[in-house]
């Protein structure tokens, strides 16, 4: 690899260095629609790929730009701008998430509901907690009952007697999830078939037609594996961790010590990474535990506790007959980090941050000391506290 003026370059990969590590933000995320927002003081704004400030430092909060619109607060409440910093749709909103599929979930007084670009209500505010639409459904909750509409706001699948639904309609399947004397997953289709009987401890969601899942045995151990979706094993993994394939690979650990994590002195919860996904051991009253309550409690626990589970934890990529193709070899930083995109992943090695392509090599040279995921081919990077932004060229 050498340096030709301001390219990295490789036989694959032209790096182009767009800013060098000199933009002092205390914040920037990723690129979506050629903008990225940015945090200074406490306010937030949008920078483009060069690194100039389009839309002023003025916000209280940020999303991402989303088919031409972005999600800001203001004075404590949520509206929309659109790339000239115009407002398109008044700040009204408690909460307000990005347009996905031309709707947006908003939040009014505790009531939630959608809109479209235009800010009118195409699903009334009548539900107390919503997804934002994936295709053409969302999941919805109201009166602790969850159920997915499609983009009629017509119910089409609604808990069962015997299972919870966990999430939203993902590549045609919906997680479900059983409570009783432990907590098992499974699979429906939207004609609410069971696809993949509940036996599972965990279970992630279907990505690129296959889902990691995870059965606790007699012993106490686990036995790993990623199943199709006609609930067949397509292939056992011999890892601690095992997360979605993206672009064709999945990371996977080992050093997970399951033993470091301990929530609270009134139940257990034996977070398993590997799937993304949650196992209650609740000591008394089970039964009465709404997933609610434990996504609420677990979320002020798991950062703290993970960091220390996978201290010693190193990272790999495999491909989807489950060979090993990018070795153990990298930190644990989180989960949704360890993901391609483009054919690039973001790494991290002796506390430094780099990128990857698919057969491993070093394509932005691992020595930041903080990068984001690409998104648009772009790389943001920081570097003593200053960042920078470089364009990956195929």
């Amino acid at each position: 690899m050498e340096m030709k003026r301001d390219y990295i370059v490789n036989k694959k990969y032209s790096i182009k260095t767009l800013v060098t590590p000199s933009l002092e933000y205390d914040w920037i995320g990723c690129f979506a629609d050629g903008l990225s927002s940015v945090k200074k003081h406490n306010k937030y704004g949008f920078i483009d790929k060069r690194g100039k400030l389009i839309i002023p430092l003025e916000y209280d909060g940020s999303r991402n730009f989303s088919e031409g619109i972005a999600t800001v607060k203001k004075n404590g409440k949520w509206g929309y701008i659109d790339k000239a910093g115009e407002i398109v749709i008044p700040f009204e909103y408690d909460n307000a998430g990005s347009l996905n599929g031309g709707f947006a979930n908003v939040q009014k007084a505790n009531k939630c509901g959608f809109i479209n670009s235009k800010g009118r209500i195409v699903i009334p505010l009548d539900y107390d907690n919503v997804t934002h639409f994936s295709g053409n459904y969302a999941r919805v909750e109201k009166n602790g009952k969850k159920s997915i509409i499609n983009k009629t706001g017509e119910s089409i699948i609604s808990n069962d007697v015997g299972y919870e639904i966990v999430d939203n309609v993902n590549e045609g399947f919906i997680r479900i999830i059983y409570i009783a004397t432990e907590i098992r997953f499974g699979f429906i289709d939207i004609a609410k078939n069971i696809i993949v009987p509940l036996e599972y401890n965990a279970a992630n969601p279907f990505r690129e037609g296959l889902a990691a899942v995870s059965k606790t045995v007699a012993d106490g151990n686990h036995i790993n594996s990623y199943i199709n979706q006609e609930g067949d094993v397509a292939f056992s993994a011999n890892y601690d961790v095992l997360c979605d394939f993206h672009e064709g690979l999945a990371a996977v650990c080992n050093g997970y010590r399951r033993d470091r994590f301990f929530p609270s002195t009134d139940y257990e919860v034996d977070f398993n990474k590997k799937l993304g996904s949650y196992i209650l051991k609740k000591i008394e009253h089970l039964k009465h535990y709404t997933l609610q309550n434990f996504f609420k409690e677990h979320s002020k626990l798991t950062r703290k506790a993970n960091m220390s589970a996978y201290e010693n934890s190193k990272w790999g990529f495999i491909d989807k007959i489950g060979k090993l193709v990018i070795p153990l070899e990298y930190e644990y930083v989180d989960y949704t980090y360890y993901k391609f995109s483009g054919g690039i992943a973001c790494v991290k090695k002796d506390g430094r941050y780099g990128y990857i392509d698919k057969t491993g090599v070093v394509v932005i040279p691992i020595e930041y000391h903080f990068a984001n995921d690409l998104r648009e081919g772009l790389a943001v990077v920081q570097k003593d506290s200053k960042w920078g932004i470089f364009q990956i060229e195929f």
